[in-house]
């Protein structure tokens, strides 16, 4: 993929906020108990940009980390308050 077209599904993603949230486990070792989760985003799974190595690194190199990073939590923060509610 090209720089020019990196750029382009970059814009495409942030436009549509077409990523997508995971949520990992943060444990206590000693008292086996959840203290709460990391979230980790991805892009498209059909999309050269699905690796966050490789969406950040484009957003960083193009200037837009911070709206990468503004989407991504709005992203996160969206999805949590969703599994909180059960959908």
């Amino acid at each position: 993929m090209t720089v020019t077209e990196q750029l382009s599904a970059l814009s495409s993603i942030l436009a549509h906020r077409d990523l997508h949230s995971l949520f990992q486990p943060i444990l206590s070792l000693s008292d086996r108990k959840i203290l709460g989760y990391e979230a980790l985003t991805r892009g498209p799974s059909n999309s050269s940009l699905h690796s966050p190595i490789s969406l950040f690194a484009v957003a960083r190199q193009a200037g837009r980390l911070s709206e990468l990073e503004l989407a991504s939590r709005e992203c996160e923060i969206g999805r949590a308050s969703c599994r909180e509610r059960g959908s």
